[in-house]
């Protein structure tokens, strides 16, 4: 049911939201949703209920518009520091990293993964890496590791195939209707 395509947490968070027949469609319609996305995802056993699934879909929409902003303005980076002041835990340094544990329950430990899911994209990813699937049909986001960030598809053998088929089509199409024309 889900694609874990984005190449980083965050934007496969985003990308439970997708376009079906011209309308967004939300792949996290009920909280048995947003647990099957969380196992696949490899976050590990996190059991929400129904208030954290409903602030988890607002951070979406955040992580959405950052995404579609291509990086951080001035009001995310703002909404981005109080979503971590907020965040209740404490700091460790061992084997050379420093890692922060969350306190609290499950939602505190989804919101800190996507989140830093985010800072690690913003601080040691390419911001310019960051890009919506070329097809016009499709929301999705991505990030480019391709070697010449020539990447324009969020998934090659959906998006990429379809794109290609129709340009196919339509060179088709157009070389037929000239061959009709010719005298």
């Amino acid at each position: 049911m889900f694609s874990y395509h984005g190449g980083t947490l965050w934007l496969d968070f985003v990308n439970t939201q997708f376009l079906e027949a011209g309308e967004v469609r939300d792949g996290l319609a009920d909280l048995k949703d947003l647990h099957t996305w969380i196992q696949g995802a490899g976050v590990g056993e996190l059991v929400l209920d129904e208030d954290a699934f409903s602030k988890l879909k607002v951070l979406r929409a955040q992580l959405r518009h950052i995404a579609e902003e291509g990086g951080l303005s001035d009001g995310h980076l703002a909404w981005l520091n109080d979503q971590l002041a907020a965040l209740p835990g404490t700091w460790t340094y061992r084997d050379g990293l420093a890692e922060f544990l969350p306190y609290g329950c499950y939602l505190e430990k989804m919101s800190w993964l996507l989140l830093r899911s985010l800072l690690d994209f913003l601080t040691v990813g390419q911001v310019a890496r960051l890009k919506k699937c070329g097809n016009h049909l499709c929301i999705q986001y991505y990030y480019d590791t391709s070697k010449n960030n020539t990447r324009r598809w969020c998934r090659m053998e959906v998006c990429g195939n379809r794109e290609k088929a129709r340009r196919h089509h339509h060179r088709h199409k157009s070389s037929a209707s000239q061959e009709d024309s010719t005298p």
